[in-house]
């Protein structure tokens, strides 16, 4: 038994993780290769598909009955947003910028003309930073990765410099 719990709870929550197993089980032919992770608290979120090629984005705010799509973005750097009268498509070139800033994330073309922007009220600033960074990681994954090598030898180097002055 775990502490604070009864057992007769702790089954449950074991019967619950088994069903949650067999319906991932059952509905994976239905997931065409994406996986999900949704980010916000409440009835305010944001449901991000990530398919191997690119990610869409939905959100679902306030006194809305059903999710709606807000974006979607290619490795391809095809932007779609979609809209009431219909999606419009913007190619991002590459070198694209995607910025979290305020309750907004904005894609910029590399001369830093605004080419869209999604609003993101309903979620923290650390959901919006993490969306971006995965928007980033999408359409430049060797870049990502280059600067994330950057980081980790210019931590590894300032550790060093740490044991070095602790030294002196």
């Amino acid at each position: 038994a775990v502490p604070g719990f009864s057992q007769e709870t702790f089954q449950q929550t074991q019967a619950l993780e088994r069903l949650a197993t067999r319906l991932q089980t059952c509905l994976g032919d239905y997931a065409q290769g994406a996986s999900a992770f949704e980010l916000g608290q409440g009835q305010h979120r944001v449901l991000c598909l990530v398919y191997a090629d690119r990610m869409v984005l939905y959100a679902r705010p306030l006194f809305r009955e059903r999710p709606r799509k807000l974006i979607e973005l290619g490795r391809d750097h095809k932007l779609t947003l979609a809209r009431r009268r219909g999606d419009r498509v913007v190619s991002m070139s590459a070198g694209v910028e995607i910025v979290a800033t305020g309750d907004r994330i904005q894609f910029c073309h590399p001369d830093g003309e605004i080419a869209a922007s999604i609003f993101l009220p309903w979620i923290g600033e650390e959901a919006r930073v993490e969306l971006t960074r995965r928007f980033k990681r999408l359409v430049s994954p060797t870049e990502h990765a280059s600067r994330r090598a950057g980081r980790d030898s210019e931590l590894s180097l300032n550790k060093q410099l740490r044991v070095l002055s602790r030294g002196l």
